[in-house]
Protein backbone atom coordinates (compact mmCIF):
# COMPACT_ATOMS: atom_id res chain seq x y z
CA UNK A 1 0.00 0.00 0.00
CA UNK A 2 1.60 2.87 -1.02
CA UNK A 3 0.46 6.34 1.03
CA UNK A 4 0.57 9.33 -0.56
CA UNK A 5 3.19 12.11 0.27
CA UNK A 6 1.51 14.77 2.55
CA UNK A 7 1.42 18.77 1.56
CA UNK A 8 1.69 21.09 4.39
CA UNK A 9 1.25 24.60 3.37
CA UNK A 10 4.48 26.68 2.97
CA UNK A 11 6.96 24.20 4.67
CA UNK A 12 8.97 22.54 3.31
CA UNK A 13 8.93 18.49 3.36
CA UNK A 14 12.26 16.31 4.47
CA UNK A 15 11.28 13.32 3.64
CA UNK A 16 9.33 9.94 4.88
CA UNK A 17 10.98 7.00 6.13
CA UNK A 18 9.16 3.11 7.10
CA UNK A 19 10.03 0.81 9.31
CA UNK A 20 8.78 -2.25 9.48
CA UNK A 21 7.25 -3.70 12.71
CA UNK A 22 6.40 -1.85 15.97
CA UNK A 23 8.32 -0.46 18.71
CA UNK A 24 8.59 -3.61 20.54
CA UNK A 25 7.55 -4.26 24.43
CA UNK A 26 10.95 -3.99 25.55
CA UNK A 27 11.11 -0.56 23.84
CA UNK A 28 7.64 0.72 26.09
CA UNK A 29 7.43 3.04 28.97
CA UNK A 30 6.45 1.11 31.28
CA UNK A 31 8.89 -1.95 30.31
CA UNK A 32 9.82 -4.20 33.38
CA UNK A 33 12.92 -5.67 31.38
CA UNK A 34 16.35 -5.38 32.56
CA UNK A 35 18.97 -2.24 30.92
CA UNK A 36 21.08 -4.73 28.39
CA UNK A 37 17.28 -6.04 27.00
CA UNK A 38 16.44 -2.05 26.68
CA UNK A 39 19.60 -1.34 25.04
CA UNK A 40 19.92 -3.97 22.49
CA UNK A 41 16.08 -3.29 21.75
CA UNK A 42 17.04 0.84 21.63
CA UNK A 43 20.34 0.18 19.36
CA UNK A 44 18.13 -1.71 16.82
CA UNK A 45 15.43 0.41 16.58
CA UNK A 46 18.37 3.18 16.26
CA UNK A 47 20.16 1.28 13.31
CA UNK A 48 17.37 0.65 11.46
CA UNK A 49 15.93 4.33 11.91
CA UNK A 50 19.61 5.94 10.90
CA UNK A 51 19.85 3.32 7.83
CA UNK A 52 15.97 4.22 7.02
CA UNK A 53 17.10 8.03 6.99
CA UNK A 54 19.63 7.63 5.04
CA UNK A 55 17.88 5.58 1.73
CA UNK A 56 15.71 8.21 2.07
CA UNK A 57 18.22 10.81 1.88
CA UNK A 58 16.34 13.24 4.92
CA UNK A 59 17.27 16.37 4.07
CA UNK A 60 18.94 18.71 7.31
CA UNK A 61 16.90 21.43 8.76
CA UNK A 62 17.85 24.70 9.34
CA UNK A 63 15.70 25.33 12.15
CA UNK A 64 12.95 23.30 14.06
CA UNK A 65 11.59 19.53 12.79
CA UNK A 66 7.74 18.35 13.13
CA UNK A 67 7.10 15.21 12.37
CA UNK A 68 4.13 13.36 12.03
CA UNK A 69 3.97 9.27 12.55
CA UNK A 70 1.29 6.96 11.37
CA UNK A 71 0.94 3.28 12.69
CA UNK A 72 -0.02 0.81 9.80
CA UNK A 73 -1.88 -2.09 11.42
CA UNK A 74 -3.08 -5.44 9.75
CA UNK A 75 -5.82 -5.75 12.59
CA UNK A 76 -7.53 -3.47 15.42
CA UNK A 77 -6.14 -4.65 18.17
CA UNK A 78 -5.86 -2.15 21.10
CA UNK A 79 -2.33 -0.52 21.58
CA UNK A 80 -1.06 1.86 23.75
CA UNK A 81 -0.11 4.65 21.74
CA UNK A 82 1.75 6.57 24.67
CA UNK A 83 3.92 3.54 24.79
CA UNK A 84 4.28 3.35 20.66
CA UNK A 85 5.54 6.51 20.95
CA UNK A 86 7.44 6.12 23.39
CA UNK A 87 9.41 3.40 21.80
CA UNK A 88 10.16 5.98 19.03
CA UNK A 89 12.72 7.56 21.14
CA UNK A 90 15.61 5.74 18.83
CA UNK A 91 14.24 7.09 15.89
CA UNK A 92 14.86 10.77 17.43
CA UNK A 93 18.40 10.16 18.44
CA UNK A 94 19.04 8.86 14.83
CA UNK A 95 17.53 11.91 13.93
CA UNK A 96 20.49 13.99 15.70
CA UNK A 97 23.25 11.32 14.96
CA UNK A 98 22.44 11.75 11.63
CA UNK A 99 23.28 15.97 12.07
CA UNK A 100 19.40 16.23 10.79
CA UNK A 101 18.99 18.70 14.42
CA UNK A 102 21.41 19.19 16.51
CA UNK A 103 19.37 17.72 19.48
CA UNK A 104 16.11 16.47 19.95
CA UNK A 105 14.56 18.90 22.39
CA UNK A 106 11.45 20.61 22.22
CA UNK A 107 13.29 23.73 20.24
CA UNK A 108 13.75 21.69 17.71
CA UNK A 109 11.88 18.60 17.35
CA UNK A 110 7.93 18.30 17.69
CA UNK A 111 5.42 15.43 16.68
CA UNK A 112 1.74 15.63 15.82
CA UNK A 113 -1.13 13.64 17.25
CA UNK A 114 0.15 10.01 15.40
CA UNK A 115 -2.59 8.11 13.69
CA UNK A 116 -3.24 4.83 12.99
CA UNK A 117 -4.10 2.91 9.62
CA UNK A 118 -6.05 -0.48 9.85
CA UNK A 119 -5.05 -2.35 6.38
CA UNK A 120 -6.07 -6.42 5.62
CA UNK A 121 -3.72 -6.07 2.83
CA UNK A 122 -0.31 -5.73 5.27
CA UNK A 123 0.06 -8.65 7.63
CA UNK A 124 3.00 -6.99 9.62
CA UNK A 125 2.44 -3.90 10.96
CA UNK A 126 5.25 -0.85 10.17
CA UNK A 127 5.94 2.82 11.18
CA UNK A 128 5.67 5.54 8.93
CA UNK A 129 7.19 8.77 9.95
CA UNK A 130 7.36 12.02 7.67
CA UNK A 131 9.35 14.97 8.50
CA UNK A 132 8.68 18.66 8.07
CA UNK A 133 10.80 21.44 8.29
CA UNK A 134 8.73 23.23 11.40
CA UNK A 135 8.54 26.61 11.89
CA UNK A 136 9.57 27.94 16.00
CA UNK A 137 7.64 27.92 18.23
CA UNK A 138 5.90 31.12 19.59
CA UNK A 139 3.22 30.41 22.47
CA UNK A 140 2.59 33.10 25.39
CA UNK A 141 2.14 31.54 29.05
CA UNK A 142 0.20 33.08 30.97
Amino acid sequence: MAMEVPVENGRDYLGRIELEGLPGKDLAGNTRCDHFTYQRAFDSMKTDAYWAMKKAKIKKAQDRVETQVTFVVPDNRRIDEDNMMFGLKAVWDALVEMGIIPDDCWKHLTHGRPSFIVTRTRKRPKVVVDFWEGEPLEREVA
